[in-house]
């Protein structure tokens, strides 16, 4: 049957699959992935290598610093950003984070120093104006010695010198700072060359040390026997060859100076080397003076008052400087309870050339040497005397001297220190004298001397005053104009009768001109008597006046010895 005939199979005309095996791989469908995970860690790969090297600087305050403004600058060249600003753990001190570029990395070291430029005003400069419209930033100072950091504490006060800058440090020691401060320049022939970079009390507290910075080429000028001084901004000195008067700078009369010189000889001393000591002089005269290598002790005890002797006041011989006085003080002996004032003086052999000294001496030596030659100039009448150095400011000083008629004394070795006798200054000469004579005015029998000129004083008033003095001389006017009269009469008998002699003889002529001769003086005479005597005439004027004058000098001798008989002190004082 045709229905009953099985349904061909068209399966089996499809032919058998042929499995392939393909080669294992990654499927291209992953090459996106992969290659952007390459890309994005490259990415970061070379974010995190060309991320600069982060820093932490200290600061006492954040005053200006803004988190992700404020920048890191060196040279004015932005190196750095502000990331992060925060507070240490005891809130003491304010934390700045900053990242910087990577080519500062190999400078970040412990010598790198970080400040806040910000506007200043000081005493010789005025920097940081440019931060009123830009802000303030941080300035960086990098220096490439010394191990590698990267935590800092920040400057306050921005430095005096960076550390490119090419020169000399050297150190200068002084007894006081004075106007002297961090940023005072140095000058070299009135030229700047250089600064005080540090300031600080020496070991022990008895010196002040300064740090001056010295810049390249004028380093070099400075040798061993080098000369440091301070200048003061106004000079004024008045030696023999007149006054010398000089104002410095602006800069040196607000801040002060210092300058240097070296002293030019027949060789040249060697140069001096980087922080090298020298002394810090107070004037260029101090430079000039020896310097104190060795020195002996002496003690002087004065009766003078010693108001105005100072410690550091020189010790003169014949007006040249051989010492200095080092202390002052007061004692009291404990048996007889007398109080003396010892001073001790510091006497310097190098300021003394020895003429028969041919070879250096040693310290001791030259002690020994001075010694014997105070000795003997003891024994010749050297004395020690304290002489005012200034009227206006009543300093003193102590002078080393021959007095004249000096008593005999000799240095004694009974103390602690050898003493030099003493003698009264100029001013304790004066006292004494003073003393002197107010002493022999008080022993002048004053009230007799007042009793006596009073009783002159009145005499002469009496005579002066007499009425008979007055008569007298009326009578001897009109004892004048008699005698006046008589000649006349006289003189008219006689021409008569000597014409008559005149035709006698010679001598008749001789006897009549010797008698005209006579009657002419005696009329003369009497003429100028007659004026001397007439008030009218200038002499006679002067002649009342002068008796006048008289009487009034008599009363005022009395009034004179009348107030020194109340007031005889008025011989010295003078009157109140």
């Amino acid at each position: 049957m045709q229905g009953n005939e099985p349904k061909p199979n068209h399966l089996e005309d499809v032919p058998d699959a042929e499995i392939v095996e393909r080669p294992g791989g990654i499927s291209f469908v992953w090459i996106l992935p992969v290659v952007a995970a390459l890309v994005g860690g490259w990415l970061l790969y070379k974010a995190y290598s060309e991320k600069g090297p982060e820093v932490l600087i200290e600061f006492r305050s954040a005053q200006s610093l803004i988190e992700g403004k404020t920048t890191v600058r060196y040279r004015d060249v932005q190196v750095g950003v502000v990331k992060e600003i925060h507070f240490s753990n005891d809130l003491s001190r304010v934390r700045v984070r900053a990242e910087l570029n990577t080519d500062i990395t190999s400078h970040l070291t412990e010598n790198t120093r970080f400040w806040v430029v910000r506007p200043r005003v000081a005493a010789t400069e005025v920097s940081g104006l440019e931060t009123l419209l830009s802000g303030a930033y941080i300035a960086m100072d990098p220096s490439a010695e010394g191990e590698e950091r990267r935590s800092f504490i920040g400057l306050e006060e921005p430095p005096v010198l960076t550390l490119d800058e090419d020169g000399t440090e050297f150190l200068l020691v002084a007894d006081e700072l004075g106007g002297l401060a961090v940023g005072s320049v140095v000058y070299f022939r009135h030229f700047p060359v250089g600064q005080v970079v540090a300031s600080g009390l020496a070991e022990g507290n008895r010196q002040v040390e300064l740090r001056v910075f010295v810049r390249a080429p004028f380093d070099r000028e400075i040798r061993r026997d080098t000369r440091f001084w301070r200048l003061s901004g106004i000079h004024f000195e008045a030696t023999a060859d007149g006054v010398d008067f000089r104002v410095e700078s602006i800069a040196t009369l607000l801040a002060g100076g210092i300058t240097f010189e070296t002293p030019d000889g027949f060789e040249r001393s060697a140069p001096a080397k980087p922080g090298e000591l020298f002394t810090l002089y107070s004037t260029k005269a101090a430079t000039l003076e020896p310097a104190m290598t060795a020195w002996t002790p002496y003690v002087l005890y004065f009766e003078d008052s010693i108001r105005g002797l100072k410690v550091g006041a020189p010790v003169e011989f014949q007006g040249i400087r051989i010492g200095t006085v080092q202390d002052i003080a007061l004692e009291v002996e404990a048996k007889d309870e007398n109080v003396r004032i010892p001073v001790l003086i510091h006497l310097q052999p190098d300021r003394v050339k020895l003429a028969d000294e041919d070879v250096p001496r040693t310290d001791q030596e030259r002690r020994e040497r001075s010694r014997g030659i105070v000795e003997t100039l003891v024994a010749r009448g050297m004395r020690a005397q304290l002489q005012p150095g200034n009227f206006l400011t009543g300093q003193l000083y102590v002078s080393l001297g021959f007095v004249p008629n000096p008593e005999p004394a000799k240095v004694t070795y009974d103390g602690p220190y050898p003493s030099i006798p003493t003698a009264p200054g100029a001013l304790g000469s004066i006292m004494a004298d003073v003393s002197s004579l107010v002493a022999r005015l008080n022993r002048l029998p004053l009230e007799q001397i007042g009793r006596d000129l009073q009783l002159t004083v009145a005499r002469a008033r009496t005579i002066a005053e007499a009425p008979e003095i007055w008569d007298t001389l009326v009578e001897l006017r009109a004892l004048s104009g008699e005698a006046r009269s008589a000649l006349r009469e006289i003189d008219a008998e006689l021409v008569p009768a000597l014409k008559n002699l005149r035709a006698g003889s010679v001598e008749a002529n001789k006897l009549m001109a010797d008698a005209r001769r006579a009657i002419d003086q005696a009329d003369a005479t009497l003429g100028s008597f007659e004026g001397v005597t007439d008030r009218k005439t200038e002499f006679g004027s002067q002649l009342y006046k002068a008796l006048t004058e008289l009487a009034a000098a008599a009363q005022a001798i009395r009034v004179m010895a009348e107030y020194l008989e109340r007031h005889p002190e008025a011989l010295i004082s003078g009157k109140r």
